[in-house]
């Protein structure tokens, strides 16, 4: 028999859940959506929190893969989007999204040769200690970020033929 926490694998999770919701659809009260939307977000960074701290290393994990973790932050993650987005669609927040969403693709295909290159000199910078690492993986995301789109929208706005032949027309 296979462990409890087998079907947590990543492409079968995904194709299940999405082949559940296709076949008997999925009617949530409306009054119900709120409440879900906030258990949802506290466990998405419950999740998101444990991942983290059996990836540095902080907490032993024994009895769960990091990957079977991932998977249930990202399912996580996905409802607290779905059962949050109204809220989130009218949140001042949506102007910064609408702004970068152009810009998705070119930091999509750019951003891992950059995050390497970020983690190298973050390392070198700061050394491997446990809170080191920690504030380099969260830091890491804002620089990429930032940079990322900034160039995006330097490279559109200055060269748009060329971004155009980066990012296939995206």
């Amino acid at each position: 028999m296979p462990p409890v926490f087998a079907f947590v694998y990543r492409g079968g999770l995904f194709y299940l859940l999405g082949a559940y919701i296709a076949m008997y659809g999925v009617f949530i009260p409306k009054e119900k959506v709120k409440p879900i939307a906030r258990l949802s977000f506290i466990f998405w960074i419950t999740m998101l929190v444990i991942k983290t701290s059996i990836a540095f290393g902080m907490i032993p994990s024994e009895w769960m893969k990091l990957s079977q973790i991932d998977n249930m932050a990202i399912v996580m993650g996905i409802a607290t989007i779905w059962f949050g987005y109204d809220k989130i669609a009218s949140s001042k927040i949506m102007n910064i999204f609408l702004a970068v969403t152009p810009f998705t693709f070119f930091l999509y295909a750019s951003h891992e040769p950059f995050l390497e290159i970020v983690k190298q000199a973050g390392v070198a910078i700061t050394g491997r200690s446990d809170m080191a690492l920690l504030t380099l993986y969260g830091m890491s995301i804002v620089i990429i970020l930032f940079v990322t789109m900034g160039c995006g929208m330097l490279v559109k706005r200055f060269i748009p033929k060329f971004y155009s032949l980066l990012t296939g027309g995206r």
